[in-house]
């Protein structure tokens, strides 16, 4: 095992040798902890996201320490992003409660934007209000960080709190709140309302393969709760925190997207994303299981921007999709496209789909 200390040396050698670029150090990266908001029951597992955003950095590598009580998590899985594919350093210690995760990358690719640097699945052992799972820094072989030509660029790193709960009154309370909350279905014939239906269900149509393209037009391949809103031309959705229903809400995709037969494959999406304390998020489920998974956040922009998301890990599967508002500033939406290449060695998609009901009617 390398500590952190002497990968940064490493990296320092291989710039000075011209294997790294060397350029101004810059600030605005960020190591982000993203976490279900919700509670959590005893004995269930949980995603744990570590969104890396380098600002306006190409960064060549990251490092996560992570620390949680042992008492109330213990690590199932982890996951590692794409974006630096030379692991550096992973270390899980359950006793202890700590995780250490270093990797990096390798000019001319270097990683720029957003993206997941790992993906740790935790499993709630015991009731806590507050359990912290916390990003470390100060520590000579323990220090959450960016680098960027052997110059940290690290500006924050956000931790998470999570609820654990044995009382099935909590967890009764918070499945049942988007549909207890008093907002109006989305008021359209073509855009399914998810308030309408149980949460536990979700509706599918057929299983598409890439590449596909699903425009805010196209409202019949959509469904959504809360604050998201056909706009007054139908042109499009919006989700708007001046609108009676500006509350965190899902907009889904209602086609499985199959990723059969595939060796590279993306999501991008044209979308606009302002206002204080805006945030907008894309997650993942495979078929078959019920678990959403974040698998990016997307950066705020005044000016229509695609955004783009390798879907690389979950090749040879069907998956399906949906963007996350969290109720603040104004969030419009043009399209979302999944785009691949195909191989012949690549792995088939199985024939299963999502095994969810479509409903009779459109509400």
């Amino acid at each position: 095992m390398r500590n952190w200390s002497r990968i940064i040396t490493l990296l320092a050698v291989l710039m000075i040798a011209g294997v790294l670029p060397v350029f101004a150090q810059e600030q605005g990266a960020s190591i982000t902890l993203i976490t279900p908001d919700r509670p959590i029951a005893v004995e269930e597992t949980f995603d744990v996201v570590v969104q890396v955003d380098t600002g306006s950095a190409a960064i060549d590598a990251a490092a996560a320490y992570l620390s949680f009580d042992p008492a109330i998590f213990r690590v199932e899985r982890i996951q590692p992003g794409t974006a630096l594919p030379i692991f550096l350093q992973s270390v899980t210690d359950n006793e202890t409660g700590r995780i250490g995760f270093a990797a990096g990358q390798f000019a001319p690719n270097l990683p720029a934007g957003s993206f997941t640097l790992m993906t740790i699945t935790l499993r709630a052992l015991a009731p806590a209000e507050a359990g912290l799972i916390t990003l470390d820094s100060g520590d000579p072989v323990r220090t959450t960080d960016l680098v960027a030509a052997g110059n940290s660029v690290m500006s924050s790193a956000v931790g998470a709190v999570v609820m654990v709960t044995d009382d099935p009154a909590l967890l009764a309370e918070d499945t049942t709140a988007a549909r207890d909350s008093g907002q109006q279905a989305v008021e359209t014939g073509a855009l399914f309302s998810l308030d309408s239906a149980p949460l536990e269900d979700a509706f599918v149509l057929d299983t598409v393969n890439t590449p596909f393209t699903a425009s805010m037009e196209s409202l019949g391949v959509w469904a959504a709760d809360g604050g998201w809103a056909v706009e007054a031309d139908g042109s499009g959705i919006s989700a708007d925190a001046g609108s009676a229903a500006a509350v965190a809400s899902n907009l889904r995709l209602l086609h499985p997207v199959s990723l059969g037969g595939l060796v590279n494959a993306d999501v991008t999406i044209l979308y606009r994303l302002v206002g204080d304390a805006a945030q907008g998020r894309l997650e993942l489920r495979t078929a078959g299981n019920p678990n959403w998974s974040t698998i990016a956040v997307l950066p705020q922009t005044a000016e229509w921007s695609q955004f783009a998301v390798n879907l690389s890990a979950y090749l040879g599967q069907t998956v399906q999709l949906r963007l996350v508002w969290n109720g603040a500033g104004a969030w419009s939406v043009d399209s979302l496209s999944v785009n691949g290449v195909a191989g012949a060695d690549a792995p088939a998609a199985p024939d299963a789909v999502m095994p969810e009901v479509l409903p009779e009617t459109g509400g």
